[in-house]
């Protein structure tokens, strides 16, 4: 989540960059122009847009673990615009990045809610959002200072250094049960726990996990039971509202929407870092 928020920062702050009205200072080799940064802008949400259902579908198959894993790979991506520094790798880049972005979001509340303690599992899944919005002040505030070849360099290092830590850390003990590898299960359990005093929980997962095996599922299901629909419903309108709000192009284009103001401390930029934390204020 860290790092879909600074790749939705990283348009930010190269905007002013990367635009044919302003001069090439950085020797990116490429200028955009109005409709070729709408693109870039909303190719990112494109990507978000058509993963998660995937997500769902891997996550079964190949477990929490590894679908995060999987996610990184395509925060790799971006690898090929810092080669080729052309327009349809641009494209290429930040549709591979939302589409990291949907399949991360989605797994990892998941896999946050199957690890947690019951105690502070609504508060961790919380702070995935809060995460997201950590990266997008990160990048704003470091990104006025260095060259944008330098940040992307980092951002695309990041997905690497994930991989690499997070392959030490166990699949969940819930998705283990329910592909019946039950010492697997209680391995990971006890790893997540510290403790090797986890039987009785163990014995609950492995009900839970049977049980729901057992009710199996579609995706009818989510509009043929009452509860099921009303749940969508609310899924859907908060995050359509969420996202038609426009906060995506509020990011991006806050350097060019906010005029520089007669307070040299008070410029564009400051502007847009003033509203990611605001935002990320909200989230906590």
């Amino acid at each position: 989540s860290l790092l879909a928020g600074a790749w939705i920062s990283w348009a930010s702050v190269s905007l002013k960059k990367m635009m044919d009205t302003e001069p090439d200072l950085e020797h990116i080799g490429f200028r955009l122009n109005k409709y070729q940064i709408s693109w870039m802008t909303c190719l990112l949400d494109l990507g978000n847009v058509t993963s998660p259902v995937l997500a769902c579908i891997v996550m079964k198959k190949i477990g929490r673990k590894y679908s995060l894993l999987v996610s990184a790979c395509f925060y790799c991506i971006p690898i090929l615009f810092l080669v080729y520094q052309d327009v349809l790798s641009l494209y290429i880049a930040r549709f591979s990045v939302g589409f990291a972005k949907g399949i991360a979001m989605t797994t990892l509340s998941l896999y946050i809610s199957e690890i947690a303690d019951s105690r502070i599992r609504g508060t961790l899944v919380g702070l995935a959002a809060t995460y997201m919005y950590m990266g997008c002040l990160s990048v704003l505030l470091v990104g006025a200072f260095i060259p944008l070849k330098t940040l992307s360099i980092i951002l695309c290092i990041l997905p690497f250094i994930f991989m690499i830590l997070f392959s030490f850390v166990p699949e969940s003990p819930y998705y283990l049960a329910a592909v019946e590898k039950f010492e697997d299960a209680k391995t990971s359990l006890k790893w997540f726990r510290a403790s090797d005093n986890v039987d009785e929980e163990f014995e609950s997962i492995v009900r839970k996990s049977e049980a729901d095996m057992k009710e199996g599922g579609s995706f009818i299901e989510l509009f043929r039971n009452p509860c099921n629909r009303k749940a969508v419903f609310i899924v859907i309108v908060t995050s359509s509202l969420h996202r038609l709000g426009g906060i995506t192009s509020l990011v991006v284009y806050a350097p060019k929407t906010f005029p520089d103001t007669n307070f040299p401390m008070l410029d564009s930029a400051h502007c847009s870092t003033i509203i990611m934390l605001s935002v990320m204020a909200g989230s906590i």
